[in-house]
């Protein structure tokens, strides 16, 4: 599982690091080889926000125009360019069908929804297991939409589900129910279809859909999350295995603006600039500096950041956006991941080579 990236464009254009060999970052890569430093996509220059995830060679970005198109690049299978395709690796950004208004769009693994200024939520790629939340688990290849949301804010496509936030503060969530994923409280296994209410969440103003699990920031700063509890990706200082099937409050934060759910971690941004982390230990993903292992039952402070805004949790890394626009990274470096032009594990926050 790789990195749902929503630091958004630098100066209009994309610039995007990651190991993926099909095309992740466009015409870098042409083989099974690693660009440890950032490259700008080509043909983009009025990007107002980016999504990327992925796993190896199955990895998809998709990026917000400033007119509302959407545009995708990278694997192609199922149907995840959104342009009828569904085959093949596209190594330069295409036109989604039919996305003219789009205000956000979140690359899961293997699908992609956008959110419409109508409120609406458009999905396409792999339908298996009710990601699409259209009411069956064919693919789309082109857009579809997802049933009884007219309200949608925010959607965060996850690997096998994907969950909103609608104006009422209320979140839905649809696609795989195993681990207790869609946090209504209901059975921990088989496929939601359609869109089902998260249990007692009313006041939602952010929502991130990781690999197994989803975390939610409430208005007021605390965060919730729901789903697999293996690894202490929830948060509650409880146990680090089982399911939780509807939300649970995460430990020790009262001020937070942003959370993201990563594969086996989470992070979230506070009030004060300081970024939190929680999950597994290993490869470095706390970022607090200690190369310890095991799990992080309750939030830790990533070291050194004071300052940030926004944060994105990946596969085993993480990457914080500044007040002053710089981005810092930290865990797991293979294949370039961090962007620093190296290839080493970092334990602690390291800068971004050569943004602009």
């Amino acid at each position: 599982e790789g990195t749902e990236l929503q630091i958004g464009a630098l100066k209009g254009k994309v610039l995007l690091t990651d190991g993926h060999s099909v095309g992740h970052l466009t015409y870098v890569f042409s083989g099974p080889s690693a660009w440890p430093a950032p490259v700008a996509v080509v043909g983009l220059s009025d990007v107002v926000q980016v999504s990327s995830r992925g796993v190896d060679d199955i990895a998809t970005s998709c990026a917000v125009l400033a007119a509302g198109g959407v545009r995708c690049w990278g694997y192609g299978g199922s149907g995840t360019m959104g342009n009828g395709s569904t085959t093949g690796t596209n190594n330069a950004p295409v036109a989604v069908t039919g996305i003219v208004n789009a205000l956000q769009v979140s690359a899961g693994t293997r699908h992609v929804c956008a959110v419409r200024s109508t409120g609406a939520i458009a999905c396409w790629g792999l339908g298996a297991l009710g990601r699409l939340g259209n009411g069956d688990n064919k693919d789309a290849s082109t857009p579809v939409a997802a049933q009884g949301i007219d309200d949608a804010l925010q959607v965060s496509a996850g690997y096998e589900n994907t969950c909103a936030v609608r104006a009422s503060g209320e979140v839905s969530c649809w696609g795989d129910r195993s681990y207790g994923r869609i946090g209504d409280g209901g059975a921990v296994a088989g496929n939601q279809l359609t869109p089902a209410l998260v249990s007692g969440l009313s006041d939602a103003r952010q929502v991130s859909t990781g690999y197994q699990h989803s975390c939610a920031v409430r208005a007021d700063g605390t965060v919730v999350c729901w789903g697999l509890r293996n690894n202490a990706r929830v948060g509650d200082g409880g146990p680090a295995s089982g399911n939780q099937p509807t939300p649970a409050a995460v430990t020790g934060i009262s001020d937070a603006i942003q959370v993201s759910a990563g594969f086996l971690h989470s992070c979230a941004v506070r009030g004060t600039g300081q970024v939190m982390c929680w999950g597994s230990r290993v490869g470095g993903r706390m970022g607090d500096g200690q190369s310890t292992s095991g799990d992080q039952a309750s939030p830790i402070a990533v070291m050194g950041i004071t300052d940030a805004v926004q944060v994105v949790a990946g596969y085993e890394h993480s990457c914080a956006k500044t007040a002053k626009g710089s981005v810092l990274c930290w865990g797991g470096n293979g294949s370039g991941r961090l962007g620093d032009g190296t290839s080493t594990i970092a334990y602690a926050p390291v800068s971004v080579s050569a943004l602009p």
